[in-house]
């Protein structure tokens, strides 16, 4: 399998799992526990490591800023509002910063995920999030944003043994810490919010 197809197979999952969240739940009752992402990373070294993890990390954080951008527009919530506003702050950085390594070390930009296969699917439940209000949006955000956290935590931890390059390492380990905290933090507002 080449690295084309591997980046294609982690794009394809990782639009799937974001735009779905009720089937990787389902997965997770039934003991699938392999996230497709994480797993086409796991043979990679060098180069194509690097170059599969930017990617798709700049595509997931494009995810996280659009869905942040709606919780600073969609929610009555200040601390949601506040959480959506500093999601979009760190990840517009981090991807400027992956999108100039992925220049400056392998000549290569992120490319669009606007024919991908379950773009369709994706696109509709975004578009369920943009017109949800109150209640309705904040549960969904919640859903939508922890399934997601927790895709990005899992493809940080692989970087580390895959490239010696300290400061691809540091920001896997940084997206950990950050993302992890958030996760907490969204899992503590289910149980007081929606009794989950």
């Amino acid at each position: 399998m080449n690295l084309k197809t591997h980046i294609t197979a982690a794009s394809i999952a990782l639009a799937l799992n974001f735009g779905a969240p009720s089937i990787s739940a389902q997965h997770e009752k039934a003991g699938h526990d392999k996230d497709p992402m994480t797993e086409g990373l796991k043979p990679l070294k060098g180069k194509e490591s690097e170059v599969m993890f930017l990617k798709e990390m700049i595509h997931h954080h494009q995810m996280a800023v659009e869905t942040g951008t709606l919780a600073t527009k969609n929610t009555k919530r200040a601390e949601l509002n506040k959480l959506g506003g500093e999601i979009v702050s760190a990840q517009k950085a981090e991807i400027d910063k992956m999108t100039g390594w992925l220049k400056s070390w392998h000549n290569e930009a992120p490319g669009s995920m606007a024919s991908m296969s379950g773009m369709e699917k994706m696109m509709k439940e975004m578009e369920a999030l943009k017109t949800a209000k109150d209640a309705e949006f904040d549960k969904m955000f919640l859903d939508h944003m922890i399934t997601h956290h927790e895709g990005a935590v899992e493809m940080a931890k692989l970087i580390d043994g895959r490239s010696d390059r300290a400061e691809l390492k540091q920001l896997g380990a940084e997206i950990i810490k950050a993302q992890t905290k958030e996760i907490a933090q969204m899992k503590d507002w289910q149980k007081a919010w929606f009794k989950k």
